[in-house]
């Protein structure tokens, strides 16, 4: 039963990985689309400070 718990769990966290990846790539078109922070936030549903995060990483890539 506690092996069954632990699958559950896995699959959640992987689930939870992958849908703020998928939030991240769209709040990256949309920042390239010079859409309002706070606009971004609300519809991906990420925290401001990550969307800003994105923000640097887009204006300044690292090379």
């Amino acid at each position: 039963m506690l092996s069954n718990i632990m699958k559950d769990i896995d699959k959640s966290y992987w689930e939870y990985g992958a849908a703020r990846k998928k939030a991240k790539e769209i709040a990256k078109k949309m920042l390239a689309m010079n859409k309002p922070i706070e606009e971004i936030a609300d519809l991906t549903e990420l925290p401001q400070s990550t969307v800003l995060e994105l923000k640097k990483e887009i204006e300044s890539p690292e090379t």
